[in-house]
């Protein structure tokens, strides 16, 4: 037997009456039908269940009655009909029968013991015998065991160490995931549905707010973070660069502008790089050019010059084998400085000079990747040197 126990004295309306919710506007549930689904599924499962409020004892049972060609099983409270049969809250899993039973007692101020007790115990106390609630309690991960933080935010989820299969609302479990999360994730934010089921596309917003409003965060786990590039992975597959957007918090961002080359989140990278290109530092470490490098850049200032766009000054163009292995070139938009990987001369003549253009159109426009400005600045190179070029033929 598991016994809720609670200083308050509930109204047993609220155990027979649809539609009746008494609750405070800080409570856990909220719409009158959690404890009535409890009641029923208890019974459903074969299991009994006493209340004692005040000392006064209350029964629910339930009496066969035939509907329409239909077998149901009517609850009754001390003999008399309460409206509703077993099959309400049918879907529900003992789970969340033992977690509807645990919420209303925290929203109590109460709790739930495995004790012997008696009808006066508490004010209130609903005795339940039922095994697979009881089983619920012990092995279902109902509410959060928190370890150690891995990622505290202001707005967003916060994250612990331990691998679950669930994901929780302010402790108590919300949901589950298809597979097993490497770490335990609380939301504080969002609306239950009236199963007390949280939304999944809101556990993947609030887990990407995690990372747009963290406090503080354990490099260790952010690593394995920055490390997850493919379809699959968990940190892939829950946080987009849709929800993180370009914006992270100094800290979290300095450490991501301190490793470039690991960071392979798409999310974390792209608000990387959006970082970078307006301005922000990342610990590059310029090389020594070489010749190759020298004839290459003038190779690249000469293309310019066909075309009609700007070469970039000798003094802003660096090479560095920092850049992440996605980035062949970065341009940093306030300073217009600009920096090639050793990967991109790698490659060869002319796929450095395609990298140098685009680039030099950058530095020269300050207009951003995939932007309607830069597209028509492209166009009118192509047009503009598709006119030139018969008039160059007629000369020769």
């Amino acid at each position: 037997m598991i016994s809720f126990l609670t200083d308050t004295a509930l109204p047993i309306e609220a155990a027979t009456t649809m539609g009746v919710s008494v609750k405070g506007d800080n409570a856990i549930g909220k719409f009158g039908t959690g404890l009535k689904y409890a009641i029923a599924g208890v019974l459903r499962l074969g299991g009994t269940l006493v209340a004692y409020i005040d000392g006064e004892r209350h029964e629910f049972t339930t009496r066969d009655s035939n509907i329409r060609g239909r077998d149901f099983r009517i609850v009754h409270h001390n003999g008399v009909p309460c409206g509703f049969t077993t099959e309400l809250g049918k879907h529900w899993e003992p789970w969340q029968l033992f977690r509807e039973l645990a919420s209303n007692t925290l929203d109590e101020g109460g709790k739930w013991t495995r004790e012997p007790t008696d009808a006066r115990s508490a004010r209130t106390v609903i005795q339940v015998r039922c095994r697979e609630v009881e089983d619920s309690e012990r092995n279902e991960r109902v509410f959060i065991t928190k370890g150690e933080p891995l990622l505290e935010s202001t707005m967003g989820a916060n994250v612990y160490v331990g691998a679950s299969h669930h994901y929780y609302f302010r402790g108590i479990r919300a949901g589950s995931f298809l597979g097993v999360a490497p770490v335990t994730i609380d939301i504080a934010d969002g609306t239950l549905s009236e199963d007390r089921l949280l939304d999944f596309a809101r556990v993947q917003t609030e887990l990407a707010w995690a990372f747009r409003t963290a406090t503080s965060f354990d490099k260790t786990f952010m690593l394995s973070v920055m490390a997850q590039h493919e379809s699959g992975d968990f940190w892939v597959e829950n946080v987009s660069k849709y929800n993180v957007g370009n914006t992270l918090p100094g800290p979290l961002m300095s450490f991501l502008a301190d490793r470039p080359k690991f960071v392979k989140h798409p999310a974390l990278r792209a608000a990387l790089d959006a970082h970078l290109r307006e301005g922000g530092r990342g610990r590059w470490e310029a090389i020594t050019m070489d010749a190759r490098h020298m004839a290459l850049i003038r190779e690249g200032e000469s293309i310019c010059q066909r075309v009609g766009v700007d070469p970039i000054p000798r003094e802003r163009v660096h090479f560095t084998r920092d850049l992440s292995d996605e980035a062949l070139a970065i341009t940093c938009m306030d300073t217009r400085e600009v920096w090639f990987s050793t990967k991109l001369a790698m490659l060869g003549r002319d796929e450095f000079l395609s990298g140098y253009l685009e680039e030099a159109v950058h530095a020269m426009t300050g207009f951003a990747d995939c932007t309607r400005q830069l597209q028509n600045a492209l166009f009118s190179l192509i047009v503009a040197n598709a006119m030139r070029k018969p008039a160059l033929s007629e000369a020769a």
